[in-house]
């Protein structure tokens, strides 16, 4: 599924001659690019917040983020997230929201599936040999 969406997002990308560097992928893409679970849509930040919207599964994080409880308690800015290269890696050309960065949302979100995801981000950042 998330091959699939990820194609779908940058035939959309290109088509549209948007900046591959004004998106970064997060939710649950990045477990899915280390194989800890597929993910079903897509949610993405986007830098210079042009793009809302690609199809109902592949959509900007940007407003949800930013109205939420827990963006106030990770301190952690859109810019920030894009200009330090501590919060991303890339993926296939796309910036993809780094597991650390989204252990500290998960956790500060505190769902159900979040403290599941939690586990399973712990698995691979607290084994060194674990690779995507």
């Amino acid at each position: 599924n998330f091959n699939y969406l990820f194609e779908e997002m940058v035939y959309y990308l290109n088509k549209k001659d948007m900046d591959n560097e004004d998106i970064c992928l997060s939710g649950s893409s990045p477990m899915s690019i280390y194989n800890l679970r597929d993910c079903y849509d897509i949610d993405f930040f986007c830098k210079t917040n042009k793009i809302k919207f690609i199809t109902k599964k592949i959509e900007s994080y940007n407003d949800y983020y930013l109205n939420s409880k827990f963006y106030k308690k990770t301190k952690l800015s859109i810019q920030e997230i894009f200009n330090n290269d501590e919060n991303y890696f890339y993926y296939n050309g796309i910036k993809i929201l780094s597991l650390e960065a989204l252990k500290s949302f998960k956790l500060c979100r505190n769902e159900d599936k979040d403290k599941i995801d939690v586990r399973l981000i712990d698995e691979v950042l607290n084994n060194e040999n674990y690779k995507c």
